[in-house]
């Protein structure tokens, strides 16, 4: 079951699977899921959550929240993650990437379905949601993907923007896989473990989708990680859209053992890095730190998550009142 310990319905979805071009390792897909909100607008509004890396849609009390804003609810489990493996023996090949711009066709596919939902209404407004590595996808797509006009929102949860900070072991191994365009399991640390109710979470989330114990990575990823970057980092000031970073305050790199702080920081990701990288995005980025959040700022402890939820609904809704005097 997907769901934390609270007893947050799970909201009804429609599910959309879509076929997409094949790779060398065979056929692909990936799978829409789709909530409405009960609430009626002048406006339609929808968002598009976009997941990260080792990781799937499983917010369920998130999507509660937007149907709540009157917003409709759109996730993604791209191609070779989550709902979207399509093989056993694919499971080697979760997250594999050699491009981050392939991940295009998935979302237009996304957006053109989301476009169709709107057809009733005069005017619309898209939001594009990205966690992590989801939150580099998401911004590459808002630069450069075929249907970026589209996106009159960019929202960012601890995105992936510059390279990950690493020991020199570290540095070996991905120098190594990127070189050898190799692929390792490697102990996954305490991100996936401080969150999950099996271990010092409380969140229960489906392990085999997203593990919490060793996770598989690829030099290919890497290298696809690192051109999407220094792309961003070169024209990302040319995206349109108002954009909103999200980051908890502090980061924190782990030890084997439990620290109880490990669940009010970033385990992953160096959050002044990226909060120096999102500062160059577009011309409109306004950034928001979330006291005591984990890497996930909508996974953190309830008090936490729903400071990181005021702020980011209080954004939209500052956005929306532009939308509503243009229509």
């Amino acid at each position: 079951m997907d769901t934390s310990t609270e007893s947050t319905p799970i909201p009804e979805y429609e599910t959309t699977v879509f076929t997409l071009t094949p790779d060398n390792f065979g056929p692909n897909r990936a799978t829409l899921l789709h909530a409405r909100t009960m609430k009626k607008n002048d406006l339609y509004k929808a968002v598009l959550y976009i997941h990260g890396y080792n990781d799937y849609y499983f917010q369920h009390h998130m999507c509660a929240r937007f149907l709540d804003f009157g917003y409709d609810f759109f996730a993604i489990d791209l191609r070779k993650c989550g709902r979207s493996l399509i093989l056993p023996e694919q499971n080697s090949y979760k997250h594999y990437c050699t491009d981050m711009h392939v991940y295009d066709e998935e979302i237009s596919l996304a957006i053109e379905h989301m476009n169709k939902q709107a057809e009733a209404y005069a005017n619309k407004k898209f939001a594009l949601l990205g966690h992590s590595t989801g939150g580099l996808t998401a911004s590459l797509y808002a630069l450069s993907g075929p249907k970026r006009d589209d996106i009159d929102a960019l929202i960012l949860n601890s995105p992936n923007l510059v390279e990950l900070d690493k020991t020199r072991f570290q540095s070996v191994l991905v120098n190594l896989l990127i070189a050898t365009n190799g692929s390792r399991d490697i102990v996954a640390g305490w991100n996936g473990r401080s969150l999950h109710i099996s271990h010092k979470g409380e969140w229960d989330f489906d392990t085999t989708m997203k593990p919490i114990d060793t996770v598989r990575v690829h030099g290919s990823f890497f290298t696809a990680c690192r051109r999407a970057q220094l792309e961003l980092a070169q024209h990302g000031s040319s995206i349109k859209c108002p954009i909103l970073f999200m980051s908890s305050d502090r980061s924190l790199k782990c030890d084997t053992a439990w620290r109880d702080e490990y669940a009010e920081v970033d385990l992953v990701l160096n959050v002044e890095n990226i909060r120096r990288a999102a500062a160059m995005l577009g011309q409109h980025v306004t950034i928001c730190s979330i006291e005591k959040a984990t890497h996930d700022i909508f996974l953190s402890k309830p008090p936490v998550r729903e400071k990181a939820f005021k702020c980011m609904f209080r954004w939209l809704a500052s956005l929306e009142s532009e939308w509503l005097e243009d229509t």
